[in-house]
This record gives structure tokens, sequence and C-alpha cells, in this order.
């Protein structure tokens, strides 16, 4: 004799643990297709970092100005120009090779005289400790509001191409230079503010 409970089931097209084990197939099957989404997500999240990373990795491997690979180094982070009453004086403090071919070199600035001097003219001859030349190069292209306080100090950079250069692989280890400089005395305008730091500085 059917039951309405047997016929109940018979509507829903089989038993009751026909039911069950359908469902259990609908679930399971839900719960792959859950991990392999899970999945693809991870590779895509995967895949922008390195390529992020590889984005960054180029950017530093493109800077022009940076250090050359192996390139030699010449450093003398101490070195100080005499104070001297003929204007602006320069000693050299680092020099490398860029990954452009050029040398790149950072320069301590001096100015003994009693007014502010602005640099008009750099010209530098460099040799080895070989006396080797390495480079002559000359600019005029400085910044007009860079200047060297009165006596006191200032620091550069000088950047020579490499159409400048005579040795693009000295180790750098021991330079000798020659740098001429043309400077003008400058009236430089300072807010009350500057002033104060400059007098506060001077007090301690």
């Amino acid at each position: 004799m059917d039951t309405g409970k047997e016929r109940a089931g018979a509507a829903w097209g089989g038993s009751a643990a026909d039911r069950t084990g359908r469902g259990y197939r609908r679930e399971h099957g839900g719960q792959r297709e859950g991990r392999r989404e899970g999945k693809r997500r991870l590779f895509i999240l995967a895949g922008a970092l390195l390529a992020a990373l590889a984005v960054l990795a180029g950017c530093a491997a493109a800077d022009p100005r940076a250090m050359k690979e192996g390139s030699g180094h010449f450093q003398r982070q101490d070195a100080l120009p005499e104070l001297s009453e003929e204007g602006i004086k320069c000693a050299i403090t680092e020099a490398y090779y860029t990954n452009d071919g050029g040398l790149f070199l950072k320069l301590k600035l001096s100015n003994g005289t009693e007014a502010d001097r602005r640099l008009l003219t750099l010209d530098v001859t460099l040799k080895n400790e070989r006396d080797e030349g390495i480079a002559v190069a000359a600019t005029d292209q400085i910044d007009e509001a860079f200047y060297v306080p009165a006596g006191g100090y200032g620091d550069m950079s000088f950047f020579i191409s490499s159409e400048y250069l005579s040795k693009t692989d000295d180790d750098l280890d021991s330079l000798t230079y020659e740098i001429r400089t043309t400077s003008q005395a400058v009236k430089v305008e300072t807010t009350a503010a500057e002033q104060t730091q400059a007098e506060d500085g001077l007090a301690g």
C-alpha cells in the first residue's frame, strides 16, 4: 500500500536515499568548483606580483645615472677644498662610471670670500695615477639658484657624458685632477624664518 511519504518521494524522482546521494554529489561538486576558483585567483595574484617585480627590476636596471656594475669607484668623502679668497674651489668626493657609459662626479665646493657666490662655469681635467687622461669636460649649464655661502661649503653633482671620456674602464682607485671655476658674488634674499634659523645655528 502506497503511503503519502513514499508518493512524495517518488515525486522527487526517487527514494529518500537516492535524493541524499544526489544532494551530496551536488554539494561535493560545488566544493570542487570553489577550490578551483580559489586556485585560479591565487595564480592571477601570483602572476600580477611577478609582473610588478619585473617592472621594478627593469626600472632599477634602466637608471642611466646609476653606478655601472663592475665600475671603478673613487671615494674621498672627507675631502675639503681650501677656503680661498679667489672664489669657489672644488674637490672630488666620489666618482664612478654610469650605466649609460658616462662618468658621475660628486663635488665639494668652498667659498672663502665674504660674499655668497654663484657658480658660473666648471672645467674639469681628470687623470689616473699613471697620468693617463680619463676625462676633459666643462659646463656653463648650472642652476642659477645654486650658490656657495660666504666662508662656507656646498655640494653638487657633475655628469660627464661618454664622448668626453678618454678611458671608460679605469679602476678610479686614485685620481689627480684640475678643476677651474668662474663665479660671481650674489645677494641672496633670506626670509625672516631663515634668518632666525641662521642666528639660532650661530648661537648653538
